[in-house]
Formats: C-alpha cells, sequence, structure tokens
C-alpha cells in the first residue's frame, strides 16, 4: 500500500469536515442551553455561513487554519482553553472541530515549506534574469 504524502493529505476536501463539525457545535451549544442570539452561537454561525456561502470553501478552511493555528504551541493553548472553559459533549466537539484545523494548519505549513524557493532556486533565477 503506498503511502500518503503531504500532497495526497491536501488533496482531501477538509471544509467538508470542517463544516459538519461547525455544525454540530451550533446544535449541541443550543441543547446545552446556549441562546441563538449568544455571542458564541453567532461566532460559530458565521464560521458556519462563510464557509457554506464560500466560492471556494477549501481555500477558506485553510486560510482559517492558519490564521487560528499558525504553530503549534497556538493549539495546545487552544485545547487548555476548551478543556478548563467547556464540558461533556460541547467540549467533544470543539476538540474535535479545532483538531480538524489544527490538523490542517500543521498541512498547510508543511505544504508551504516544501515550495519555498531554495538558495539554488535563487541562483537559477539570478542567472536566468
Amino acid at each position: 500500500m503506498p503511502r500518503k504524502t503531504v500532497q495526497d493529505e491536501n488533496k482531501k476536501q477538509y471544509h467538508f469536515d470542517i463544516k459538519k463539525a461547525t455544525y454540530e457545535v451550533i446544535k449541541t451549544a443550543l441543547e446545552v442551553g446556549f441562546e441563538e442570539s449568544s455571542n458564541f452561537i453567532s461566532f460559530y454561525v458565521k464560521c458556519a455561513k462563510l464557509i457554506r456561502d464560500s466560492d471556494d470553501p477549501e481555500y477558506t478552511v485553510k486560510k482559517s487554519a492558519i490564521k487560528i493555528f499558525p504553530d503549534d504551541l497556538m493549539w495546545e493553548q487552544k485545547k487548555n482553553e476548551i478543556t478548563f472553559k467547556y464540558k461533556g459533549k460541547l467540549r467533544e466537539d470543539l476538540l474535535k472541530l479545532y483538531s480538524l484545523y489544527a490538523s490542517l494548519s500543521v498541512l498547510e505549513r508543511k505544504n508551504s515549506e516544501e515550495t519555498r524557493p531554495t538558495d539554488d532556486d535563487i541562483d537559477d533565477l539570478l542567472n536566468r534574469l
């Protein structure tokens, strides 16, 4: 069985999973008593609409992932914040959502590093121009 590469993983359609996980967070929050007009619900509704209404939802979630988790330390901080602040199914749903964003962020940062020009690439450019 061939090994998956970063490029293979980047072909996955993360926006489907992230949209679904966002919907789950909203449903669970409503079930545990958050009001529809609360800041919590408003925030996640805005996120879901941004994905749903985007011309390129995959690009939207990739950019959001990088913004939320520009490095691995931010995921640890977010995980601790969620664990401290929320309980039960809402905690589980939030951790699932943000773990998807964190995984996507790692893949996007690796892909960015792999496609970054090397010194040899710059030397070749200098020689051509």
